[in-house]
């Protein structure tokens, strides 16, 4: 445990010159309360430090103990790093892959997202024609060759698919290159794999990142460096290709066996009609991957924006082999839009028309501004008073203009109505102008809330004692 905290205090001052003096009080608290947080955390997606991600790799104790600090300095403008992690909610599909026998027939294929999709067989039995064409000539893709010699001892030699995910997971093949990996850590099955240190280290005025692995049999540990990641950034690696809900997602060393995997993995994506995560499998199993004539991948973000303003996202993206009929994508989408809870509904110009005008109308406003050089200000859009607003918007579209709205109720109350429609339609959200009521806090309003804090625990606390 006195390892891991001296981790931490020597990431914090050496990165961002944080006095371990300054902030003793919080590391203490992250010590002694890091325990309590693994339920409440369980279920939740919280802040963490993209900093520290280097060090949180291997440690789930380290993990632990990062939720916590991010809970205790959230607001510290201290901690300007830390980020808040809200991800995307996203899905994809693709056609297939069942090959079918009845040629020319209709079939009805699972596009996943509970999306269903009348499909011709034909276009299944083509789909795989390619797949099997695509991995059969990428087997002899040069950097695939020299990958698999340098890993396995043949340039033609695969893995099970079992064997690659311990391989993936193993953390010497997070370190280790592929030749080290294979004269030390292979076969896997026969082999005790231990990652026993792992964090940044100082040395002769550098910062270093140092982990060492120990191996049974033959009974070695071996000690490995590079630069910090701040110098030399890790390599982020995803395996989507294990019985869980999510993707593993990996920090990794550049020249290691799974740096250089996604190294070729990102190449083969890039030239050929497959993901990353499915050259990468193809690279150790040698697989046919299924290459779908039509596929697709859509986001929702919720809300997302400032502390004041937010506003929601979404977008479809679909990958069309060209010679998929046009009444195919058009059902396709259609399906997915309905998926995501898109129908088409009715919404005016005018109303749009209101949002930008009011939006265009609108000034900025410093609400906080930071103590310390180089932390963040806090700001937000302000808006004229509603009847001056209308003033102004008439003066633009005057009587007998099909969108002049009257100076007296209840054409006041209809103009601002029209607002909220029409900023709905644009960002599906009415927190967009004026803005989240009370968002963001100047700094009394903060220091009012702590106060009132601070007093509920004092009360709670004497009536514990009573």
């Amino acid at each position: 445990m006195e390892t891991l905290r001296e981790a931490w205090e020597m990431e914090l001052e050496t990165r961002f010159g944080v006095d371990r003096a300054v902030r003793r009080p919080i590391l203490d608290a992250m010590w002694r309360n890091f325990e309590e947080i693994q339920e409440d955390y369980g279920s939740e997606r919280v802040s963490y430090l993209q900093s520290l991600d280097a060090l949180t790799t291997y440690d789930e104790d380290l993990e632990e103990a990062k939720e916590e600090l991010v809970r205790l300095t959230k607001d510290d403008d201290l901690f300007p790093f830390l980020v808040d992690v809200q991800p995307p909610k996203m899905s994809s599909g693709s056609v297939g892959p069942e090959e079918s026998s009845k040629e020319g027939k209709e079939e009805y294929v699972d596009l996943g997202q509970d999306i269903e999709l009348e499909w011709p067989s034909a276009y299944t039995g083509r789909a795989f024609a390619l797949s099997e064409y695509i991995a059969k000539i990428l087997a002899v893709d040069p950097d695939v060759m020299r990958f698999r010699n340098r890993l396995l001892g043949d340039p033609l030699q695969v893995i099970s698919r079992e064997e690659a995910n311990k391989l993936v997971r193993s953390p010497a093949s997070h370190i280790f290159d592929p030749e080290r990996f294979r004269k030390l850590c292979m076969p896997l099955d026969e082999k005790e794999i231990v990652l026993e240190k792992y964090g940044p280290v100082q040395e002769n005025g550098r910062l270093l990142l140092r982990a060492s692995i120990s191996v049974e049999s033959p009974g070695i540990t071996e000690t490995m460096e590079k630069l910090h990641p701040s110098q030399d950034p890790l390599v982020t690696f995803v395996w989507p290709w294990v019985k869980t809900e999510h993707p593993e997602t990996f920090q990794v060393w550049p020249n290691s066996v799974v740096g250089e995997l996604q190294r070729i993995s990102l190449r083969l994506a890039k030239e050929h009609p497959w993901s990353a995560e499915a050259a990468s499998l193809f690279i150790l199993t040698g697989e046919v991957l299924w290459v779908s004539p039509l596929s697709y991948w859509s986001q929702q973000t919720g809300l997302i924006g400032t502390a004041a303003h937010k506003y929601e996202w979404a977008e479809i993206t679909l990958t069309i082999a060209p010679w998929v009929k046009e009444k195919v994508v058009l059902e396709t989408y259609r399906k997915i839009r309905w998926s995501l809870g898109y129908k088409d509904g009715r919404w005016e110009p005018r109303n749009v028309a209101v949002f930008r005008f009011v939006l265009q109308q609108s000034e900025f406003e410093i609400v906080k501004k930071p103590r310390l050089l180089g932390r963040d200000w806090r700001a937000k859009l302000i808006l004229p008073a509603w009847k001056e607003l209308r003033r102004q918007w008439n003066e633009k579209y005057p009587v007998g203009n099909e969108w002049h709205y009257g100076q007296d109720d209840p054409h006041a109350k209809i103009f601002r109505r029209d607002f909220v429609s029409g900023q709905e339609v644009v960002i599906g959200t009415r927190y967009g102008l004026p803005g989240v009521p009370g968002m963001p806090m100047t700094r009394a309003e903060e220091q009012r809330m702590v106060e009132g804090w601070l007093g509920a625990a004092e009360c709670a606390q004497h009536q514990e004692k009573d």
